[in-house]
């Protein structure tokens, strides 16, 4: 998807985008090493700030403390059985 596009769904959506401030990056140093990815760490930091609740199916989300939705499996898995 090119990001013109991208722009296109965000805007006709109502989504809004969340900017990276100050308090985010000051809670972001103070938060526990659970979580290494440094996208979802500055996403942890905005939800606790911010009081936003994160949807997501990380289990490593689940070790900070702040609010999430969690769904084991929002994707139905299938099995793949040998021809009988």
């Amino acid at each position: 998807m090119l990001f013109q596009e991208l722009k296109l769904h965000v805007i006709r959506n109502g989504f809004e985008l969340l900017p990276i401030t100050f308090e985010h990056t000051n809670h972001l140093i103070t938060l526990p090493i659970h979580h290494k990815d440094p996208f979802d760490r500055i996403i942890i930091a905005q939800a606790y700030c911010d009081n936003l609740t994160v949807i997501s199916q990380d289990s490593n989300f689940q070790k900070y403390k702040f609010k999430i939705r969690w769904q084991p499996s929002l994707i139905p898995t299938s099995k793949i059985l040998p021809d009988s």
